[in-house]
């Protein structure tokens, strides 16, 4: 997965939201169920052509999709995982 970091924290998030998306497993209609989003947006971050330079533009379309409940558990929880890595280890070995 790629690593998309960023200057500011709009940048940092809307790469976030990126590997977030990409990592995801399920299928291409889950993810944007899952996420609120479109298919054809959902296919031009697998896709990869939201890159760095394109963030911004990303954060414009997700921006209409963070009302979505599920969404915004999955991404605070991704969140806080990334700051406490010690509890995604425990969670893998129970």
């Amino acid at each position: 997965m790629a690593d998309y970091r960023a200057n500011s924290d709009e940048d940092y998030d809307a790469g976030f939201l990126i590997q977030l998306i990409e990592a995801d497993y399920g299928s291409q209609k889950e993810r944007a169920q899952r996420y609120g989003i479109d298919r054809s947006l959902l296919n031009r971050i697998i896709c990869g052509h939201y890159k760095p330079r394109r963030r911004v533009a990303l954060r414009l379309a997700l921006g209409l999709n963070l009302d979505n409940d599920a969404f915004v558990r999955i991404f605070y929880h991704q969140l806080w995982l990334r700051e406490h890595p010690e509890a995604a280890e425990d969670s893998s070995q129970g």
